[in-house]
């Protein structure tokens, strides 16, 4: 269980998008040069427009134009890259963190993190703007 709250803190970044214009601060902190923070899929710029595109879809569907507010949605990415246990942690907003679970939960499978080439289960955190 160590081991896990040590890959989990050293792999937690943190990027924000919106609708509109994508805009993101990622910080990764590896204090460990044997481990690879977990990421998505073709880097931060298509983790960026995924977003984007995802929220959008959101504030249609839910007839949200015009509401705003930022929500930070921490989840944990197993051996095989699956997202799991998504939970607001965070919110200026709380009728956007519905959608802000679901955004982060239809993600695609991520890269898991490694430590010394082998895939670790890690968590991390994202802040979607709305």
């Amino acid at each position: 269980m160590k081991k896990f709250v040590f890959i989990a803190l050293m792999t937690a970044f943190a990027c924000g998008a919106t609708a509109q214009e994508v805009s993101t601060d990622s910080t990764v902190v590896v204090a460990d040069s044997s481990i690879v923070a977990a990421h998505f899929p073709g880097g931060k710029e298509k983790m960026d427009a995924y977003i984007a595109k995802q929220i959008e879809v959101q504030m249609v569907d839910k007839g949200g134009k015009g509401v705003h507010g930022e929500v930070t949605v921490s989840f944990n990415i197993d051996k095989k890259g699956y997202l799991w246990g998504a939970e607001v942690v965070k919110s200026t907003n709380a009728g956007l963190e519905t959608a802000a679970i679901n955004v982060v939960t239809a993600m695609p499978k991520w890269v898991p993190a490694k430590k010394n080439d082998e895939p670790v289960e890690s968590s991390t955190q994202l802040v979607l703007k709305f």
